[in-house]
């Protein structure tokens, strides 16, 4: 976690694409660092635990973990373990459940 000097700016602001983050003239390095930038750190670990920061406009990930395939809908495919998978020496396998 990057834990540089608090922003300034806040973007409490409607529509939330004025925040800098939402600015996609900027590159990706710029944006991170203006967001992370702009968030205290209980925001951050909140982030990290899936929750949301309505204060930035930053809305919950849920559970969302590609390994298992994505969950946050309710209903979710979820794949054995990245081991059990390698254990199986069946690359066809592998790769249908790749493409899933």
């Amino acid at each position: 976690i990057w834990l540089g000097p608090p922003c300034v700016c806040s973007c409490n602001v409607n529509p939330p694409n004025q925040c800098p983050w939402y600015n996609s003239s900027l590159t990706f390095t710029q944006r991170r660092d203006q967001l992370l930038a702009a968030m205290t750190l209980n925001e951050k670990i909140n982030i990290l635990g899936g929750g949301s920061c309505e204060r930035l406009h930053i809305q919950p990930d849920g559970f969302n973990e590609a390994a298992h395939g994505v969950a946050w809908t309710g209903r979710a495919t979820v794949f054995p373990c990245s081991m059990g998978l390698a254990a199986t020496w069946n690359v066809s396998l592998v790769g249908e459940i790749g493409r899933a």
